[in-house]
């Protein structure tokens, strides 16, 4: 594990930043691969697929994506409000995600199509947004995470986002197919990867607990309150586009790789994320590991491939 070894970035403040053994521990992943199946895709395919440098198969984002993905509003899904409402959760998680996006919880209420009295059991205050990031600052961090989590290695060069899918659909679903079913299904090609848009149509397909959204340019504050909501209110896993660069404490050299997150510090300044391409390559100790949120900023900026939310 690269937890303890890991610096935490400079661009949290050093007085919102716990050490990372403050946390209590974080739900370990549960391994899921298929080594077999990753042992023969290796076995079959000539070395220069194999050894393409900083590929695993991560499109980058082109310009008509990125303006696409511009002024997106997230609301709950039928489901998630249905349930939300029956386990007494339905006003923080919508507080969350209005903070998220930067909206008051009145205002969210009046898109999403619910009247504010049915969903607030208390009388609003003047600023969510605030109130809920001084609460979140003041309380002693914690690790908020998904357990029981299932960990998927890639079983291709250039499948890490499909890897990354799986993952999210046996935490949502119970269950995922096949690495190659969601290959095809995502759209994937050997010589090209995956685009994390088409793979999150596949994504929202397979799946009615999440409407998921694809961001390509965001702040570090908005992306890691985007992170806060999908792990810690919503319940689920969240894929990032990342530039793995060794020389900044990544475990690989990867220019455009996927990750998944499966668990947020809960004064938002770090995440656990599985990597698929440990497996891959024969090295369990790099399955999961801790990144601080200014860290994996900087490497999703790098990469330009985006994150769900």
């Amino acid at each position: 594990m690269l937890m303890c070894a890991l610096a935490l970035s400079t661009n949290v403040s050093a007085l919102a930043v716990p050490s990372i053994t403050s946390l209590a521990p974080t739900p370990t992943p549960i391994g899921a691969s298929n080594r077999t199946a990753i042992a023969k895709n290796k076995d079959s395919k000539p070395e220069p697929v194999l050894q393409r440098t900083g590929f695993s198969g991560l499109q980058k984002a082109t310009p008509e994506q990125v303006e696409r993905s511009k002024n997106q509003v997230k609301m709950l899904t039928p489901k998630q409000i249905t349930q939300l409402r029956a386990d007494g959760k339905l006003e923080s998680t919508f507080t969350i995600l209005a903070e998220a996006q930067g909206l008051s919880v009145a205002a969210l209420a009046k898109i999403q199509g619910i009247p504010v009295n049915s969903l607030i059991t208390k009388k609003l205050a003047p600023s969510t947004y605030s109130i809920v990031s001084q609460n979140i600052l003041k309380a002693p961090p914690t690790w908020i995470g998904l357990s029981p989590f299932y960990y998927y290695g890639q079983e291709e060069a250039y499948t890490c986002l499909p890897a990354g899918i799986r993952m999210t659909l046996r935490w949502i679903n119970g269950t995922t197919s096949s690495e190659s079913v969601v290959a095809d299904g995502c759209g994937t090609a050997w010589w090209a990867g995956t685009c994390l848009a088409n793979a999150v149509d596949y994504l929202n397909d397979m799946q009615d607990d999440q409407n998921y959204l694809v961001v390509y340019s965001a702040s570090e504050t908005t992306m890691k309150n985007h992170l806060y909501y999908t792990i810690a209110g919503a319940g689920l896993p969240a894929l990032i586009g990342v530039y793995e660069d060794k020389g900044l404490d990544w475990p690989y050299e990867l220019e455009s790789h996927s990750v998944t997150a499966y668990s947020i510090a809960s004064n938002k300044t770090g995440v656990m994320v599985c990597d698929p391409y440990a497996d891959y390559m024969d090295e369990p100790e790099n399955r999961w590991y801790y990144k601080a949120i200014g860290d994996l900023y900087l490497a999703f900026e790098e990469a330009n491939s985006g994150y769900t939310w």
